[in-house]
């Protein structure tokens, strides 16, 4: 019966898209926390907790990737991964899961090294003893990414209704700065804003057809392509090998797009823009962004 549990979370880890993975990793991590501390060693969590201390950090340097997925409490985990869920899927809808993966990781990075650096710097900061761990760095830069590259973009809001994801993630920024004002939570909002100047940057480049995560992202398509070729049964497609072969399929993806596109604006010409269905409008919108 274990094996058959472990197979089915295995095998829905699998088929799920990187946001999901990316859930299942954070909620994974959040249980061996709680185990370690039952078990009272929860002075291992500390480890993978980044640190502002320098001497710290030097002997802990995995900690600034680790404590991107650690999380202080059960709503703190909950959140981030609310957040997460709602930003990823909308960034999905315009960019590589692999470009997903690097905006959380390198997002993380921005923002654990600007609470490091300030925390070094600023008098009143630099005899505490802080730490930082949670997922909000790397989800801010996510939303605001997607929020940069398309901020008309709307997404329905419990009780406030439809409003446009530029409004939802200024806010947040907003009350980051709030929060550094008033010394709630002053590290961990310093990350924030971090992950939001690398999310920021993202999607500005983007919208000028730059890629900045380009080498980062190629790195993790190589090792995610090897993940699934190690756990993948049966056979499977092989990963394209050259610059000719990657650019065939990329225009042959292009030409099915056009295709698409070509449709959609032959139904409106036939029966106006109000007779296409939403996942038809959203193709529209994609395309006249490119």
């Amino acid at each position: 019966m274990q094996t058959s549990f472990t197979n089915d979370i295995q095998r829905r880890f699998q088929e799920s898209n990187i946001v999901m993975r990316l859930i299942y990793i954070n909620i994974a991590v959040f249980i061996l926390q709680l185990i370690l501390t039952i078990v009272r060693l929860d002075f291992v969590n500390t480890w993978f907790m980044f640190p502002a201390d320098p001497l710290q950090a030097g002997t802990h340097i995995w900690s600034l990737l680790s404590y991107q997925f650690m999380h202080a409490d059960p709503m703190h985990l909950l959140f981030n991964m609310l957040w997460l869920y709602w930003f990823g899927e909308m960034f999905l809808h315009f960019f590589k899961a692999s470009q997903l993966l690097s905006t959380y990781l390198l997002g993380g990075f921005i923002g654990g090294l600007l609470f490091f650096v300030l925390y070094n710097l600023i008098p009143s900061l630099r005899a505490s003893e802080a730490v930082l761990l949670g997922a909000s760095a790397s989800v801010t830069a996510i939303g605001v990414a997607v929020a940069t590259y398309r901020p008309d973009l709307p997404i329905r809001m419990f009780i406030i209704g439809e409003i446009k994801i530029k409004y939802v993630v200024g806010f947040m920024i907003l009350l980051d700065f709030y929060n550094i004002q008033t010394g709630t939570n002053i590290g961990g909002n310093y990350s924030h804003v971090g992950g939001a100047f690398f999310g920021f940057f993202f999607g500005r480049e983007m919208i000028k057809g730059r890629d900045i995560t380009y080498a980062f992202s190629k790195l993790l398509e190589k090792i995610m392509w090897q993940y699934r070729r190690a756990t993948h049964k049966g056979p499977m497609l092989r990963q394209p090998v050259n610059d000719r072969e990657r650019d065939f399929n990329s225009n042959a993806r292009k030409r099915s797009n056009q295709a698409e596109v070509d449709a959609i604006l032959e139904k409106i010409s036939k029966s106006g823009y109000a007779s296409l269905s939403h996942e038809e409008k959203e193709i529209l919108f994609r395309a006249g962004g490119k």
